[in-house]
């Protein structure tokens, strides 16, 4: 693979204010809730896909971890890996100007971290030279559930991205043997090695359903099954069009809430999005004034928009009362909940023992 080195975009004062945000209000979000019905947030750093970066993840304020796993063809968990293309990827545009901006994580991971042992038994190293290698960190499942267990910062959640379209072999039998397999890596190598969180186990397209029922029927079987959580990244956003067909069939929000629910009452979650990088008009600002109303009914458990980036995008989605967004940039999310996490505000950063 070719390499590259990119200059850091990074300014210096706004590092220091952030750094001064994560020392103020992080430990004021931790306080125990003064009264009941505090509104809890979840700053959830996108694509850890090595348990190494936890820890940057948890320094920028994020309480909450997304990672994406994969399987083998005939569904069993292999590892924890985006792969390509991904937000580290970057792509040159004439005069030098790069389409995609770098992210928080990639910047640590190409140049502060480059070096990673994806499998503990075998103590090899690789080292990231390129956004590209960025995309293909990986680490084996065992050794990533197990670190994540033992980490001494209050994970309150972990979502679990999986990737059974990208390595499931296309037919129910193996999307079934996933959905069972991903549960039974969790009990035994995440929650049964003194995991305190919550899991979202999630999958992006409802094609995939089989692999859902599965975990959803494996789960309601353990002894954790009111800490595990499921959820579809499916949903069209809503536009002129798809509004017509609404008087003619189901919304798409409610349909995929639906189909979550009759899997596993009570534990859907919702969570929609596009990539940081992409330019996307109107946004999801419809999509999620209908999801956070199921919430508010009882429909829903959580709603999370991944991946957003920039301050006003995440105070929008905040304002529209989404308490989860996913981010490559958990320090920039920590400066967008100081208006609802301060003292008084009636907020916090969700903990580990709480509900969902």
């Amino acid at each position: 693979m070719s390499s590259f080195h990119m200059p850091s975009i990074t300014n210096p004062v706004q590092n220091m204010i952030r750094l001064f945000l994560i020392i103020c209000l992080l430990p004021l979000s931790l306080l125990p809730a003064t009264a009941k019905g505090d509104t809890l947030y979840y700053n959830i750093a996108h694509a850890i896909n090595h348990s190494q970066y936890i820890d940057w993840a948890t320094q920028e304020g994020a309480n909450a971890i997304e990672a994406d796993l994969r399987f083998t063809n005939d569904g069993m968990v292999d590892k924890f890996q985006h792969g390509t293309p991904c937000e580290c990827s970057f792509i040159p545009l004439v005069g030098g100007r790069l389409f995609w901006k770098e992210t928080g994580i990639c910047g640590h991971m190409i140049r502060e971290k480059p070096t990673f042992v994806p499998d503990r038994a075998t103590g090899a190293s690789e080292t990231i030279r390129s956004s590209k290698d960025a995309c293909m960190v990986h680490e084996t499942a065992q050794g990533y559930l197990n670190t994540l267990a033992s980490h001494p910062s209050p994970i309150a959640l972990f979502i679990v991205d999986s990737k059974v379209g990208a390595s499931v072999a296309k037919n129910d039998t193996a999307k079934s043997t996933a959905g069972r397999n991903v549960i039974a890596a969790l009990v035994t190598q995440l929650f049964d090695k003194n995991y305190k969180g919550k899991v979202i186990v999630s999958v992006d397209k409802t094609e995939h359903k089989a692999y859902i029922r599965a975990a959803a029927a494996a789960a309601a079987g353990t002894k954790y099954a009111n800490r595990i959580y499921f959820s579809f990244d499916d949903t069209d956003r809503p536009g002129p069009s798809s509004s017509l067909l609404w008087f003619v069939k189901q919304n798409p929000v409610d349909a995929t809430i639906e189909l979550l629910n009759s899997y596993a009452k009570g534990k859907a979650v919702y969570g929609n999005g596009i990539t940081a990088n992409a330019f996307v008009v109107g946004g999801f600002t419809d999509t999620f004034k209908r999801s956070v109303s199921a919430e508010r009914n009882g429909d829903v458990r959580l709603n999370y928009i991944w991946t957003l980036d920039s301050r006003s995008s995440m105070q929008d989605y905040l304002a529209l009362g989404v308490r989860g967004i996913m981010t490559n940039n958990p320090g920039t999310m920590l400066e967008a909940l100081q208006p609802y996490v301060a003292p008084g505000k009636g907020g916090r950063l969700a903990r580990p023992e709480d509900p969902l």
